[in-house]
């Protein structure tokens, strides 16, 4: 049975391997957005010869343009209309009258568009196109001859850095193998030390990124007047599934059974397992196999890939001239799903620091402070110098 990691009875070189199971995990999730966003295996086996030497750049670049069509005037009838009635001549009457208002409007096209791309080094000229689209158009409506939006613009580009989650990546095979060097001075915890370190940082700035091109997107999406589609849909749900859960087995025993076909994160010995086995021989780590790992992703992305099929039945054909189609529609679900998972793996690498610190806390029998300190160095001294 799987628990979470604070529920399962297990070894302190555990700890390390769920850190490394995770982080593993978060990688190979990262690579299946990548895939589904556009990146091809040429480009991707381009970006891995890149971050060898070089820094690798995923950059969105956007732009708008909006520009005058025409005035129009129509008149438009009242809802209300007064009869008035009488006689005359004697004769009765009755007519009646009703509000004609002339109203005058302002039609404008907005067009907007954006480009997803890769590049080394400070050679942004030099790129990997991945995603591109000119043209995106919707008609504004305004009542007063101002422009809705300024006449063109050029949006600040949108970076971050690949060149950490490339690294991770065997060339040869194009799996994930992502380790913790235990023996290194600053190895401290399975989150304090430098691997953990650059993976979490990574996150956090691929978070931030993915969060920032969706906002972008967004504000082109609002000037979109009387849209009747479900934008709630590209949301992530509440619950998001992350493959990389901080979940041990209980009693496990023996080595994985069977191996999966297809497997994203390479088998290999890492520093942790090499020191788990020469400090408990005989012994089988609670973390998960790879099998295990390969299944959840392969759910995952199944998840991902019925989300993507749902929203094509919902939105307008790729390719036309509406500002949000199905590429936007796409684009925006799998930016949300990346954040979930970005997210995801943060809160995951701290539970385990957290769990560590409650472990210590309930060994030593209660928190220790700093006025704990002080009154143990007090009680030191007196005993020292024999007060």
């Amino acid at each position: 049975m799987r628990y979470l990691a604070e529920d399962v009875h297990h070894k302190y070189a555990d700890k390390y391997l769920l850190a490394e199971y995770m982080t593993n995990g978060h990688c190979a999730s990262l690579l299946t957005t990548l895939r589904l966003l556009g990146v091809t295996d040429e480009h991707m086996k381009t970006m891995k010869q890149w971050s060898s030497d070089r820094t690798v750049t995923l950059r969105f670049s956007s732009r708008h343009k909006c520009t005058f069509l025409e005035k129009k005037t129509r008149e438009v009838d009242s809802d209300k209309k007064d009869v008035v009635t009488g006689t005359g001549l004697g004769a009765a009457f009755s007519m009646s009258k009703k509000t004609v208002t002339t109203v005058t409007e302002y039609f404008w096209k907005f067009e907007c568009g954006y480009e997803l791309s890769a590049y080394k080094g400070n050679e942004p000229q030099e790129k990997i196109v991945i995603k591109q689209r000119d043209g995106a158009s919707t008609k504004v409506k305004t009542t007063t001859d101002k422009s809705p939006q300024v006449e063109a613009r050029e949006y600040p580009n949108i970076d971050v850095e690949l060149t950490w989650l490339l690294r991770q990546v065997n060339a040869a095979n194009g799996q994930v193998s992502f380790s913790i060097d235990r023996s290194h001075k600053k190895c401290l915890t399975p989150l304090r030390n430098e691997a953990s370190e650059k993976a979490m940082a990574f996150s956090q700035n691929a978070s931030q990124w993915s969060r920032r091109v969706a906002a972008q997107l967004q504000v082109f999406f609002n000037v979109v007047q009387d849209n009747k589609l479900d934008m709630g849909s590209l949301q992530t749900p509440g619950n998001p599934f992350l493959p990389f859960a901080p979940l041990l087995e209980e009693g496990r025993k023996g080595a994985e059974q069977s191996q999966p076909k297809q497997r994203r994160v390479e088998a290999t010995q890492t520093d942790s397992m090499v020191e788990y086995k020469k400090q408990h021989e005989g012994d089988v780590p609670a973390v998960l196999g790879g099998a295990d790992l390969e299944a959840l992703l392969q759910e995952e992305e199944r998840q991902i890939v019925e989300r993507l099929e749902t929203m094509a039945k919902a939105f307008p054909a790729s390719g036309g001239e509406g500002l949000i189609t199905q590429d936007e529609a796409r684009l925006t679900i799998l930016l949300h799903s990346a954040t979930s998972t970005l997210n995801g793996y943060s809160e995951c690498m701290d539970y385990l620091e957290v769990m560590l610190r409650k472990q210590l806390v309930a060994a030593i029998g209660k928190e220790i402070t700093a006025s704990d300190f002080a009154a143990y160095m007090q009680f030191h001294n007196r005993k020292m110098f024999k007060e």
